[in-house]
């Protein structure tokens, strides 16, 4: 995130108008958790 957030930064300040940055997947985000969690109590 560090290395996007720089690469927005400067084509930002070239004047190029970025309203969005789509990141992905990848991101080590486990979205299925908290269900097993709560189905499991």
């Amino acid at each position: 995130m560090g290395e996007a957030s720089r690469v927005y930064a400067e084509l930002n300040k070239l004047g190029a108008n970025i309203t969005t940055v789509d990141v992905g997947g990848g991101l080590a985000v486990d979205y299925e958790a908290p269900v097993v969690r709560a189905a499991a109590q």
